[in-house]
């Protein structure tokens, strides 16, 4: 009883290439590729990273469950840069914009009186998702 089980069992090598070949088969994903990891264990694929579009995120996470021996998705540290903008978005001043490029974040504009370009910054830099804050705000 315990071989059938253990025969049952996929390895990881094969569930990671399938994710490879997800991704590759859809081109928005494709060109992520670079930004984000996947890691099995145990049947347990671990993606982290960035990803550009929610749409490619979702079609990373709609299909990855369905590979035979995938048996959870774990995606809490996987970000795609549309909800990344508008969760930053929420913490920026009036005269402030940013734009997202896989986790990468550009601030500009000018700030009110008694607002810190730094203090933003940092702010910024806490949220999940954030690889780097460059800034462009003028004062």
């Amino acid at each position: 009883m315990m071989e059938e089980t253990a025969s049952a069992i996929r390895p990881a090598e094969d569930i990671a290439e399938d994710i490879a070949a997800l991704i590759r088969s859809y081109p928005p994903l494709a060109q992520s590729r670079h930004w984000f990891t996947w890691e099995v264990t145990e049947g347990v694929v671990t993606l982290r990273g960035n990803i550009k579009s929610a749409i490619a995120q979702r079609v990373l996470l709609d299909n990855a469950p369905h590979i035979p021996g995938v048996i959870r998705v774990d995606a809490d540290d996987l970000h795609n840069d549309e909800d990344l903008r508008l969760k930053l978005a929420h913490l920026l001043p009036p005269g402030i914009v940013v734009r997202v490029d896989y986790g990468r974040v550009l601030v500009s504009g000018t700030l009110p009186p008694r607002h810190k370009a730094e203090a933003l910054i940092k702010r910024l830099e806490k949220t999940a998702g954030v690889r780097r804050v460059e800034s462009q705000i003028g004062s």
